[in-house]
């Protein structure tokens, strides 16, 4: 029995037959003379019956006409090194050019023996299973693309990309991070050099706040001192010792009215998981100097919110204060007459301004920048909320103005610096 393969010569034939019009010479009969390509004895008659067909489909292939004639022979004659080496006949399909380019899938060659029905059906069956075997390759390929690019903008490089901007120490190369981070600088260079020549006077609004926590190990080296402090608390009361300490983040702040807030950053302070945030203490109002830059004792009242601290630390000082009771829901109260008798002070006591003060700052700062530096031993507050407070103060002393004047009083800065 001969053997016999069908080849679907058609999927290629646009770009053959547009290649060979060009560059074969055709005789009267319109069969394609090529003297370098010899495939087999009966070669003039496929090339008659495959022309018969060319006119139809060359129309609507001509686009193919720039095909490359080297690869095009390297293909055939290897297609011939394979029908030599299995003694086999190419056969065309029979489809005209049109109707075969619509119905074919791809440009790959397809072989088969078109013996009796039963092995052309378990040919078929076995090109129908590679076909879903490559489908189903390709989707997994897919998912699997799809994954890595996910994991790649997930929640963690997100916040990774958000600290490259904001922290110079570990930025990754972003284009504007130097610039920002210079600007940031001088800012707060600026801004703690204000704070400490300013002079509070009239009515006085103190306060604290916290802007975020963070999580920190028994073995930190930067609050050993507190964990240690706070371990043999924690063992003299039975109680159990925690995984991991919780540090605020807290600022200080006194505003006079009608000006801008004077800032402060104390040390970190420590406490058990789930416990309350910690108040303004005495240590840190004395170590913040917030009260000394009161510069007219005598035509000053400090109003505060009722923490015992700030009025321990006005009594200290003879300064006049009064409080109101925030745990009670006082928000303000008339003060005595005696308090008030300097004509810049006045009689309503409350923190409003410096609470307004406080909304502002959080604002300014955001929630998406991380109140922690460093992990495990190494973990520290962050420096950049640090500079970012002083950089808000910076802003807040020039006042209200337009984008050009900020440039200018930045310029100003600038050339201080320098100088």
């Amino acid at each position: 029995m001969e053997r016999c393969v069908e080849l679907r010569v058609l999927d290629i034939l646009p770009a053959l037959a547009a290649t060979l019009l060009t560059t074969l010479p055709v005789t009267q009969d319109g069969v394609f003379k090529c003297p370098h390509l010899v495939f087999f004895s009966d070669r003039e008659m496929w090339l008659a019956q495959v022309s018969k067909h060319l006119i139809d489909g060359l129309l609507h292939v001509y686009f193919l006409l720039t095909a490359d004639i080297r690869s095009l022979v390297a293909l055939l004659l290897s297609l011939e090194n394979w029908v030599r080496t299995n003694e086999l006949r190419v056969v065309h399909s029979g489809l005209p050019v049109r109707q075969a380019c619509q119905g074919s899938t791809s440009g790959n060659l397809d072989l088969y023996c078109p013996g009796d029905v039963g092995q052309q059906q378990e040919v078929l069956q076995e090109i129908a299973l590679k076909q879903k075997q490559a489908c189903k390759y390709a989707k997994v390929e897919r998912v699997e693309k799809k994954r890595r690019s996910t994991q790649q903008v997930g929640p963690v490089a997100k916040r990774r990309e958000r600290k490259a901007v904001y922290d110079n120490s570990e930025s990754l190369p972003v284009p504007a991070d130097h610039f920002l981070g210079v600007l940031r600088h001088v800012e707060a260079s600026e801004g703690l050099k204000w704070s400490s020549e300013v002079s509070l006077k009239g009515a006085v609004e103190v306060d604290g706040t916290s802007l975020g926590k963070f999580y920190v190990s028994k073995t930190c080296n930067r609050f050993a001192p507190q964990v240690a402090a706070l371990t043999r608390k924690l063992q003299r009361a039975g109680k159990p010792l925690p995984k991991a300490f919780v540090v605020h983040f807290q600022v200080l702040g006194a505003r006079e009215r009608g000006q801008p807030p004077v800032l402060f950053v104390p040390e970190p302070s420590l406490t058990v998981p789930g416990s309350r945030p910690p108040t303004e203490s005495l240590e840190a109002i004395n170590q913040s100097g917030l009260l000394t830059l009161v510069s007219k004792p005598e035509a000053t009242v400090i109003f505060s919110d009722g923490n015992v601290a700030w009025q321990s630390a006005a009594k200290k000082m003879r300064l006049k204060n009064a409080a109101v009771n925030h745990q009670n829901k006082q928000w303000t109260k008339h003060v005595p007459r005696h308090l008030g008798k300097a004509r810049s002070v006045s009689r309503l006591a409350g923190t409003q301004c410096i609470d307004r003060s406080w909304l502002g700052l959080k604002t300014f700062i955001g929630n998406k920048v991380s109140r922690k530096s460093g992990r495990g031993q190494n973990a520290c507050e962050s420096n950049l909320v640090r500079q970012l407070v002083h950089q808000y103060m910076y802003r807040q002393s020039k006042g209200p103005c337009s984008p050009a004047e900020f440039l200018l009083h930045l310029g100003s800065s600038f050339r201080a610096m320098q100088d």
